[in-house]
């Protein structure tokens, strides 16, 4: 028998990752597991993870803004620690925090874009258990020819925004393209995913960028140029499955302790902003 496409699609989207988890309250040694162990269920291993000091950097208070630059080999996941000193200002919003972790993936080679989609809305639905009917998706057009897979995996047209090629890269925020705020060369496109945050159920959306009741939790690239795959905020993830986010200062002190350890000699001018926040 002869599968059309879209059967094709559900066919490859159940395979990917089997034994859906209930969304009960993990901790974050839990939840941490799993996230591994899903990753390794999609076939990829563990890289190691940068520095979050960088040596002789001005940008971002001489800290890590994000994995972009990382040299992971293909085929892996990487649970990167990060610091952005512009989210001082931003202390007390849902998801901010002074270090976060980027779990980037990159799919091994020869995967093509839509396996890559079909793979991160079955580790969502299936491998964390995730309610995808509390899940938007931000893009441009290129978003469109993957919306079948979208929606079988419960995103339906109502909860995706669609912006226009020009908007989305003059943004440079990852909703639609990403480009990295130090480093032009470093653009491609992608799509954003939001979490719906209220018990009640997810309003429409219909235009960027989307109301502070939904949350972005990551990013799908949709662009072979750039070698990555998918990357979602750690403490995001494991918030979108029931658990709480670190407080403030106590991130805060995780992240001079870390800072400390790894300043030889200068030290970052970003560890100050950080401690008088």
């Amino acid at each position: 028998m002869k599968l059309n496409r879209r059967q094709v699609i559900t066919t490859a989207l159940a395979a990917s990752l089997s034994g859906a988890l209930p969304r009960t309250a993990i901790s974050k040694s839990d939840g941490v597991s799993n996230l591994q162990s899903q990753f390794e269920k999609l076939g990829l291993a563990k890289a190691e993870p940068m520095p979050i000091v960088v040596q002789r950097s001005e940008f971002n208070g001489g800290l890590l803004y994000d994995e972009s630059h990382s040299d992971m080999p293909k085929g892996s996941y990487l649970l990167q620690p990060c610091a952005r000193i512009d989210d001082v200002e931003k202390k007390g919003r849902t998801g901010v925090l002074p270090m976060f972790h980027i779990a980037r993936l990159d799919w091994p080679d020869g995967t093509s874009i839509e396996q890559g989609v079909i793979n991160s809305m079955a580790l969502l639905k299936d491998g964390l258990g995730l309610d995808t009917a509390k899940i938007a998706m931000v893009g441009t057009p290129t978003l469109d020819q993957y919306k079948p897979i979208l929606e079988n995996a419960g995103i339906d047209n109502r909860r995706i925004v669609i912006r226009s090629q020009q908007e989305a890269k003059s943004a440079g925020n990852g909703s639609g393209v990403f480009r990295h705020p130090d480093d032009d060369a470093i653009e491609f496109v992608t799509a954003g995913i939001y979490l719906w945050l209220p018990d009640s159920p997810p309003a429409s959306v219909n235009a960027y960028p989307l109301s502070d009741d939904w949350l972005e939790i990551g990013e799908i690239s949709l662009d072979l140029s750039f070698p990555l795959g998918a990357g979602f905020g750690l403490e995001r993830l494991l918030f979108a499955q029931g658990g709480e986010f670190p407080d403030w200062e106590t991130q805060k002190q995780q992240l001079l302790e870390k800072i400390d350890q790894e300043s030889a000699g200068e030290v970052p001018a970003g560890r100050a902003i950080f401690a008088n926040s």
